[in-house]
């Protein structure tokens, strides 16, 4: 019995690359060989991106440039990259791009929409690659290299692309959630005139209950007019109120049509579980995206915004 179960484990095959299989490039890099491959890697920032131009071996075709986030430069890159190609005769070309929060996403699209295979490559990638050659130094033209070697070896990565209704759910859940701060910031500021409200009264000796002093704060709406700082005080508070009361209004419009996103989707199921509600389903549904982008349970690890 023994026996049999070594022979069994004896006909695992090897791996066939040691990279991620998705971001394999080298049957394309053979393909039309390393001197005509390129690679253009892009390090992202808030308002402008350093990209350069190299081939499969590093050489580099285009020196490392700034590039402003606007559509006038971009596709002046876009052109340049084109040019090259004919100048350096590549005959195929990837575009690795370090996700960076938003900030990567016009570089992405202005080439993706430009008909470049256009991929990711993870922060923590860059790191792995960028610290061998130039340990304890981050900089643009130290992480291009890193980024152009990851490529290399298979860790740019094609994005999936979720279907538009999954973007809308996660922009739901994400709007009411600002909607719930910005409620609870006004319950603040309203506590703080109750506040001013409620040392008035000690300065007078006058008993109260702090959770009284809102429905004082509604009744003096009707009532008559009192001291200057007090109909402040009302008018500031009741303003609070009023925007409040209207926020309200928006969550529970918004929760409406995020339970209406959230019944297409799978994750409906976990309102089966005792604790869970349309918000918290929702709200990890959003953040997740479809469950088909996870091969397995420890392969979730969340989708870039």
């Amino acid at each position: 019995m023994s026996s049999a179960r070594f022979r069994s484990r004896s006909r695992r095959k090897p791996a066939e690359f040691l990279q991620k299989p998705r971001g394999v490039i080298h049957p394309r890099v053979q393909k039309v060989g390393p001197e005509h491959f390129g690679i253009v890697s892009v390090d992202c920032a808030k308002l402008r991106s350093k990209w350069m131009l190299c081939d499969f071996y590093g050489k580099v075709l285009l020196p490392p440039a700034f590039v402003n986030h606007n559509r006038v430069e971009l596709d002046a890159a876009v052109a340049q990259v084109r040019r090259s190609m004919e100048q350096h005769q590549l005959a195929d070309l990837l575009v690795a791009v370090e996700r960076t929060g938003r900030y990567h996403h016009a570089v992405k699209n202005a080439f993706a929409a430009a008909a470049f295979d256009t991929r990711l490559v993870h922060p923590y990638a860059t790191k792995q690659f960028r610290q061998p050659a130039d340990p304890s130094n981050k900089t643009d033209d130290t992480d291009l290299p890193a980024i152009h070697r990851a490529a290399v070896n298979g860790f740019a990565l094609s994005e999936t692309q979720a279907d538009p209704s999954w973007r809308s759910l996660q922009l739901l859940i994400r709007h009411r959630r600002s909607l719930v701060q910005k409620s609870s910031a006004l319950r603040c500021q309203i506590r703080e005139h109750q506040d001013g409200l409620a040392r008035w009264l000690r300065q007078q000796d006058i008993g109260f209950q702090q959770r009284s002093l809102q429905t004082i704060l509604q009744w003096a709406h009707s009532a008559a007019a009192a001291a200057v700082a007090a109909d402040t005080h009302r008018q500031i508070a009741l303003a609070y109120e009023d925007d409040r009361h209207r926020k309200n209004q928006e969550i529970l419009a918004l929760e409406g049509t995020i339970a209406h996103h959230l019944a297409r989707t799978p994750y409906i199921l976990l309102l089966s579980f005792p604790g869970s509600n349309v918000v918290s389903a929702a709200d990890f549904a959003g953040e997740m995206g479809p469950i088909a982008n996870y091969a397995n349970p420890k392969s979730i690890t969340g989708l870039p915004s």
